[in-house]
């Protein structure tokens, strides 16, 4: 396999209302957005923060990641705080509330996000490099997954799929640039980033052939 490049980062501050303004549901419905779609550019993680007691909804959002693939999150509602999503939306095309809210609620963006997803070679050799390249400000750590949603046998949903630190610790919450290893090989490989104005570019490679 080549050495692939995927950059995560150089994020926008925190808005906890770019997508939709703050207001109070009645009953089980949709909140109003800014904007339909609404479009984040680069990827980035969507909040929905609760003024009251919504600990007992589900909020959904819904919209597409990268590549213009489909997804949707569910995500439980906070008493006087703020939910965050694990994927990483480019556009948001709706979100749904469970039921009637406590108070107001809006929608907005994290300072977080993640890359693209590297599809690693499963029939290469497993042991693979790994370097993270930083510039400006910004907090990062590699992750891996097993799970597969183009699978033919049993495909994992994306909203599913399970994402673990890497286990070298010189790729998890780091800050500065470094480099490092996969014992293993994982099927999908992610960068994820949060805080600073910075980014960082995860560069893998796998240089060795299957064995015969």
């Amino acid at each position: 396999m080549q050495p692939i490049s995927v950059t995560a980062g150089s994020l926008p501050i925190a808005d906890a209302n770019a997508i939709a303004l703050a207001a109070t549901l009645g009953a089980a419905g949709d909140l109003t957005l800014t904007s339909t779609p609404y479009t984040l550019d680069p990827p980035r993680r969507v909040t929905v923060t609760s003024a009251g007691n919504d600990s007992g909804l589900t909020f959904v959002v819904y919209g597409t990641t990268y590549g213009g693939a489909s997804i949707s999150e569910s995500i439980a509602g906070t008493n006087a705080g703020t939910a965050t999503t694990t994927l990483d939306f480019a556009t948001v095309t709706r979100i749904s509330s469970s039921g009637a809210t406590a108070g107001n609620v809006e929608a907005g963006y994290a300072q977080s996000g993640g890359s693209r997803w590297v599809r690693m070679d499963s029939w290469a050799t497993a042991q693979a490099v790994a370097q993270v390249s930083v510039s400006g400000t910004v907090t990062y750590s590699v992750q891996t997954t097993m799970n597969d949603p183009n699978d033919p046998v049993d495909p994992t949903p994306i909203a599913n799929v399970v994402w673990l630190d890497a286990l070298d610790p010189n790729l998890v919450s780091e800050s500065t640039s470094k480099s490092g290893f996969f014992a293993y090989t994982p099927t999908f490989v992610r960068l994820v980033t949060s805080g600073g104005d910075g980014y960082a570019t995860l560069t893998i490679a796998q240089f060795s052939n299957a064995p015969y």
